[in-house]
């Protein structure tokens, strides 16, 4: 007599194993690909308003850890204009800014205006007491500022910004 296996039902089929791997693709895709973030504060008005929703690309620079602060391997770097979303060096909060100037940038005051590169910063010059003694932007630092410069705290206040305290490039706003 020959025995036969037993057939298996569709009963035994669960949604976990459809629901489960898409689970893991959206996880991975968020955390190595892109993030979405919430504007709070005025420092990118008026480009960006309070309250606004970024799209967040992380891959835009290099492959960066998921939970990590470090790129594990960089293919681009920064360029002056892009608006960036970093880890703020003093408290760690993370804040959307503008880089301004890059590593090699030279800084220059002349009567009161502070010039970084080819571009004039109209600005008190005692709020840039964190790069004084720089005559350029050092190797693997850039320069942010945020685009309403009344109310933002950047690099006036904590210094350069080093590549591996960006997150990413901002993709739509």
């Amino acid at each position: 007599m020959v025995k036969q296996s037993p057939v298996e039902s569709d009963d035994d089929f669960s949604p976990i194993y459809i629901f489960l791997p898409a689970i893991l693709f959206l996880l991975l895709l968020r955390g190595f690909a892109f993030e979405i973030v919430r504007v709070e504060g005025s420092s990118m008005e008026p480009s960006i308003a309070a309250g606004s929703t970024l799209l967040v690309n992380r891959l835009s620079y290099g492959l960066n850890a998921p939970f990590g602060t470090r790129y594990l391997t960089r293919w681009r770097e920064p360029a002056a204009g892009d608006i960036v979303v970093l880890r703020n060096p003093i408290d760690g909060a993370i804040v959307v800014k503008r880089v301004f100037a890059v590593s090699g940038d030279r800084i220059t005051t002349v009567n009161g205006t502070v010039r970084i590169g080819s571009r004039d910063i109209v600005m008190d010059i005692d709020g840039f007491d964190r790069i004084q003694g720089h005559s350029a932007i050092p190797e693997g630092a850039y320069f942010v500022l945020g685009d309403n410069p009344r109310v933002s705290v950047d690099s006036r206040h904590y210094g350069f910004v080093k590549i591996d305290d960006i997150r990413g490039r901002v993709v739509t706003f």
